[in-house]
C-alpha cells in the first residue's frame, strides 16, 4: 500500500509527539520558580538602610508602559544616568522598603516584557519594575532610589 507524503509526515510527528510524551514521563524537566530579585550589583545589600537621609521616593503616579514597566522623571539625577555613549555610568540603587533590588542597566524591553525588579536609570529617566511584577502604586511597597557614597581610594 502505498502512502502520500501526508500520510508520512502526520506519522512522523506523532512518533515524535508519543516519544516526547514518554520521554517526560520518564525524565520530567525540572522548572525553576520565578524567584523575586534583589539586587544583583554587588556591594549594593546595604546602600538603602545606610542611604535613607539621601533616598529620593519615587511617588506617582507613575506611567505605565507594557506589561511590567514603570516611568517616572529623576530630573535631580540627569548629569548621572545612563547613555548612549556610557551606558553603565549611573550608579543609582533602586530600592524597595529600604533594600536593594532588581538588575540595573537593564534593557528597557525586559524591563518592560520581564520585570522581576529590572530597572534602567537613562538619563533624566527611570524605567523600573517590581520584584513580583505589582503595580508599584497599590502594592503597599515604597520605593526610593539612593547613589551610594563614592568609596575611598586608596
Amino acid at each position: 500500500m502505498r502512502q502520500g507524503k501526508f500520510g508520512v509526515v502526520a506519522g512522523v510527528v506523532l512518533a515524535a509527539l508519543i516519544v516526547g510524551y514518554l520521554g517526560g514521563l520518564f525524565f520530567p524537566i525540572q522548572i525553576p520558580k520565578e524567584t523575586v530579585v534583589t539586587s544583583t550589583t554587588p556591594g549594593t545589600a546595604d546602600t538603602c538602610m545606610k542611604s535613607t537621609a539621601s533616598a529620593v521616593v519615587l511617588k506617582g503616579p507613575f506611567k505605565k508602559e507594557g506589561s511590567y514597566a514603570f516611568v517616572t522623571s529623576l530630573p535631580e539625577f540627569k548629569q548621572q544616568g545612563d547613555t548612549i555613549e556610557q551606558k553603565e555610568r549611573s550608579q543609582l540603587v533602586l530600592c524597595e522598603d529600604e533594600h536593594a533590588i532588581g538588575t540595573p542597566h537593564s534593557p528597557h524591553d525586559d524591563v518592560r516584557t520581564l520585570g522581576r525588579g529590572r530597572y534602567s536609570h537613562w538619563i533624566d529617566t527611570l524605567y523600573f519594575s517590581t520584584p513580583d511584577n505589582s503595580n508599584p502604586e497599590s502594592n503597599g511597597h515604597t520605593y526610593s532610589v539612593v547613589v551610594p557614597p563614592a568609596s575611598p581610594r586608596g
